[in-house]
């Protein structure tokens, strides 16, 4: 279930991710904005950047508009990603207590096979006195065992 939990939110993120390239989420809206004009420019330069014609003049505009993408990202996913923490450490702390759990339950289980077999010597122990008594072999009453 966690990891299904994460693949949600992550699918979240991605399907909201094209939003964040034209505009700020509300709570931040004192950042400069993402529009379709940067964008473009920000693509033009990136092109002229794989084909090596980048001038160092436009090296440095690329630079700025990649970190002003880069905060943007950052200020959009940090929600995201601190909740996610916090998820994640909520798991843990319940994967841990239920590891507890599990253990005790093992314990449990240990004593009661531990117990089930001290009745069980203990039954075969009184069917072999019975035997020596009487010389016959013990035979349970059919409604002893049903029920």
């Amino acid at each position: 279930m966690p990891f299904r939990r994460l693949l949600e939110v992550l699918v979240i993120v991605l399907q909201d991710y094209r939003e964040l390239l034209y505009c700020v989420p509300g709570d931040v809206e004192e950042q400069r904005m993402w529009d379709e004009e940067k964008q473009a420019r920000f693509n033009a330069l990136r092109a002229a950047e794989r084909q090596s014609i980048l001038t160092e003049a436009e090296g440095v505009e690329l630079l700025a508009l990649t970190q002003e993408l880069d905060a943007l990202e950052a200020t959009y996913l940090h929600p995201v990603t601190e909740r996610l923490r916090q998820e994640r450490e909520a798991l843990g702390e319940q994967k841990s207590k239920l590891e507890e759990l599990l253990r005790e339950q093992q314990d449990y289980l240990a004593e009661i096979r531990t117990l089930v077999a001290d009745f069980e010597a203990r039954a075969q122990q009184w069917r072999q006195r019975y035997m020596d008594i009487t010389g016959q072999e013990w035979v349970e009453d059919k409604a002893e065992t049903s029920g």
